[in-house]
């Protein structure tokens, strides 16, 4: 006659305590500068071998993420938008004033150049007029 009572259940047992020594190296490890070598992948595999370990279905539990859709980029944050939004707005109307008072400035050298010559023109007028009036040259006219 044999008793086989818990046969098997040390070693199941045995095998959970391994598994959570690994989950937590693979913790320490996710911590350091050698994190990228835990991967998706394995977090599932070492989920699935504790699972299995138990005597479950590990697919009643978790889900394989090679079968998960890419988890979507995170939306920006509302607030950097408005104040990247403001920041061109302000830089827009700055290139506005520039191209504003520049504009203003041909204006006010195309004004003076018009005057230059207005003032040229009547100086021109006087000195014909007078020429004409007294028969001679002025000295200084060009006429």
């Amino acid at each position: 006659m044999s008793i086989t009572v818990g046969l098997g259940s040390g070693s199941r047992s045995q095998e959970i305590m391994n598994l959570q020594g690994i989950a937590a190296d693979l913790q320490v490890i996710a911590q350091t500068p050698y994190g990228r070598m835990v991967t998706e992948d394995n977090v599932y595999k070492l989920a699935r071998k504790k699972i299995e370990a138990t005597g479950n279905n590990p697919d009643e539990f978790i889900t394989d993420p090679a079968t998960l859709q890419p988890p979507e980029p995170p939306q920006p944050d509302p607030t950097i938008e408005l104040l990247r939004m403001q920041l061109q707005i302000e830089q827009e109307r700055n290139q506005l004033q520039l191209a504003k008072q520049d504009l203003e400035n041909q204006r006010k050298l195309l004004e003076a150049q018009q005057d230059m010559e207005k003032a040229l023109l009547q100086e021109r007028t006087k000195l014909t007029e007078l020429e004409l009036k007294y028969g001679q040259d002025v000295p200084g006219s060009s006429v």
